[in-house]
């Protein structure tokens, strides 16, 4: 049978079907008799323990009645009689009522006239810090009396005391523990899933027998529950109210009730997810039932992950022995289902990639040229063995920001050039680099390389590895090089030579614009040269030629280009010149340096070499590079028949 067709077959029958049939079967049950627990107890409870504080009020209202209408009192306040005997009824009066906590007697500037707190006397009123004293409108909101361990809840209930003209002159405040308050919460909160509780018209709510005081947006409660309870705070309550929600997998129910005598609410809240879980008690049935499920259920995951993860697992050991290092490891073939056909299959394709990559290396290891490879997941650097021989270049680590694509000492006038190509096959869409460079060697000196690189991507599209050779063309470069300069360049003098110069000026022409630009042409003629063959020796005469021709490279260097049409002829192109007059000012640098002389190896004297300049313009006395330099060999004539060593500029058609 198929390995699908299995797991669908078990995954039915010992899963999906038993657990979900006892479990909306279960779940029926409870809710319905957890909805009748509900509704039939707690509705009661919410309505007793409003009752028996609506009597307390009652009771505390009538006792302020009586206090505020006694005879001592009135007269402390009307000032004709003594705080002693007011004191003294006082006393008798708290010593009855043991909720109490103190009792002062203020006049209307809140003044303490009489307290049973002796601390209190002479103070005002406003030096405690309840602002209800002394407001004589009875039941007061919660509120903290005290500080450090002395800190406790209270609240207050204050009256007017009148005169016999039916005046107020004062009044009596009452500052009341919460003691009482612990009793009835801890006799109507014994269950484990309800919590009683007192709020006041602020929503200030007191709750458990510790005396905890918070207020209702504080309660972890959703938003529209907290609406409820700030519509109940703010406008009173005049009938019972019953609150049901959730807050994640929470069931919960909040009775209000309203407390008769004062703007307080009795709270009841029930946890109805608890009812739930108590009531499935009461179902031994339905518990077996679900039990002897679960451990079934428990028991066939068990069998499933034995038997059928079992090549999964030996999958898994292949693997990890493979990227340990242990290439000879192979999966184990048993059986007939696909599993078996999954291992002989990736047998079959590692035993390719270990014929691959012994191939690999000893391709690697042959060739004279430097293999490397770049991993860009894993931001790394292999290069075979053979770039030790060759380069003194060594990485601090196989990071490819250590590697010498980034950091390899590569000459100068290639350096520029090369990080360019690299950071373009790193960073974009290249995906194949090929470039010579110059790169220092083993023995100090810098070498040519060409470097060839390809980019791979995997099945993403993403570029993952970027593979290369490096190839020695040091010998071959040279040699070219070598052949180049030969067929350019003078062999006396390294200037242009003749037809080099010529091809060089010819471009020169085309890339310049007939307007905006000016460059010159000067044709240099050395005055006497047979002088220093026939005094000297030809060898004075090279070194006079070498001479000349360093002066040139001076004078041309980043303006221009100079070159030696034979014998003492020698012509130089200078670019950008912003006035005519600036070209002779170019001579006359040419005719002064050359007239300062030299100092002779041959000779052992100083020669003083002189010459005569003609000048031609490009575009202006000629449109390619033979008519520039005819118009300046006449121009350096006409400078030979008036005396030499000097320059003149070429007339203009």
């Amino acid at each position: 049978m198929r390995i699908k067709i299995k797991l669908a077959v078990i995954m039915l029958l010992i899963l999906i079907i038993p657990i979900t049939a006892v479990s909306v079967i279960a779940s029926g049950r409870i809710k319905d008799y957890a909805d009748y627990i509900s509704k039939k107890n707690y509705g009661n409870v919410a309505d007793a323990q409003s009752s028996c504080l609506g009597a307390y009020f009652e009771n505390c209202i009538s006792g302020i009645k009586s206090v505020s209408a006694d005879e001592s009192v009135r007269a402390l306040l009307t000032g004709i009689g003594s705080s002693e005997d007011a004191l003294d009824f006082i006393i008798s009066f708290k010593n009855g009522e043991l909720a109490i906590d103190t009792v002062l007697v203020c006049d209307l500037d809140g003044n303490i006239m009489a307290t049973t707190d002796k601390s209190y006397d002479g103070k005002n009123a406003s030096e405690l810090n309840i602002e209800f004293i002394g407001s004589g409108a009875g039941v007061s909101d919660l509120c903290y009396f005290g500080a450090g361990i002395n800190k406790r809840v209270v609240y207050v209930i204050s009256r007017y005391v009148y005169s016999d003209d039916n005046e107020p002159i004062g009044t009596v405040d009452f500052i009341y523990n919460s003691g009482y308050f612990q009793k009835i919460i801890s006799n109507f909160g014994k269950e484990d899933n309800t919590v009683c509780a007192i709020a006041d018209h602020s929503g200030n709510i007191f709750r458990t027998s510790i005396a905890v005081m918070n207020h209702y947006s504080k309660m972890e409660v959703p938003e529209n529950v907290e609406a409820q309870l700030s519509d109940i705070f703010s406008n009173g309550l005049k009938a019972p109210v019953t609150i049901e929600y959730k807050l994640g997998t929470k069931r919960n129910t909040i009775i209000c009730a309203p407390i008769s005598g004062s703007d307080w609410i009795s709270i009841c809240m029930i946890d109805t997810k608890d009812i739930i879980s108590d009531a499935s008690k009461y179902n031994s049935r339905m518990n077996a039932v679900v039990y002897i499920s679960v451990i079934a259920a428990i028991a066939a995951i068990i069998v499933f992950i034995v038997r059928f993860t079992k090549p999964v697992d030996m999958m898994m050991n292949v693997v990890r022995q493979q990227r340990g290092g242990n290439s000879q490891v192979r999966f184990e073939c048993e059986g007939n289902d696909e599993f078996t056909q999954i291992t002989y299959e990736l047998n079959k394709l590692l035993d390719k990639m270990v014929e691959s990559e012994y191939r690999y290396k000893a391709i690697v290891e042959m060739t004279n040229n430097i293999i490397f490879e770049v991993n860009l997941i894993k931001d790394n650097v292999f290069v075979s063995s053979s770039f030790n021989k060759k380069f003194s270049f060594r990485p601090k680590s196989d990071k490819l920001e250590d590697s010498f694509l980034c950091k390899a000492r590569v000459h100068k006038d290639d350096k520029d050039r090369f990080d360019a190509d690299i950071e373009k096959l790193l960073s974009t869409d290249m995906n194949h680099l090929q470039g010579e460079y110059r790169i220092k060697d083993i023995y100090g000196d810098f070498s040519w390389t060409m470097i060839r690189a390809a980019k791979f991507y995997d099945r993403n599209q993403t570029p993952s590895k970027i593979i290369g050779v490096i190839v020695d063309i040091d010998r071959d470069k040279k040699s070219m090089i070598n052949l180049e300069q030969r067929a350019n360049y003078d062999a006396l003098t390294h200037l242009y030579n003749r037809p080099h110069f010529i091809k060089t000026l010819d471009e020169e022409i085309k890339a310049t614009p007939a307007e905006g630009s000016l460059g010159a042409l000067m044709f240099v003629d050395l005055d006497n040269f047979k002088y220093f063959n026939d005094t000297f020796g030809h060898s004075c005469g090279d070194e006079v030629l070498k001479f000349v021709a360093d002066t040139l490279k001076e004078v041309s260097y980043d303006k221009g280009f100079a070159g030696r049409l034979g014998g003492d002829e020698f012509v130089i192109c200078i670019r950008n010149l912003k006035l005519y007059g600036d070209a002779g000012e170019y001579a006359n640098e040419i005719i002064s340096t050359l007239a300062k002389g030299y100092d002779s190896d041959v000779s052992g004297q100083l020669h003083q070499v002189h010459c005569s300049i003609g000048i031609s313009f490009i575009h202006i006395n000629g449109e390619n590079a033979e008519d520039l330099i005819n118009a300046a060999d006449n121009a350096m004539y006409d400078v030979k028949k008036h005396g030499k060593g000097n320059f003149a500029y070429a007339k203009s058609e």
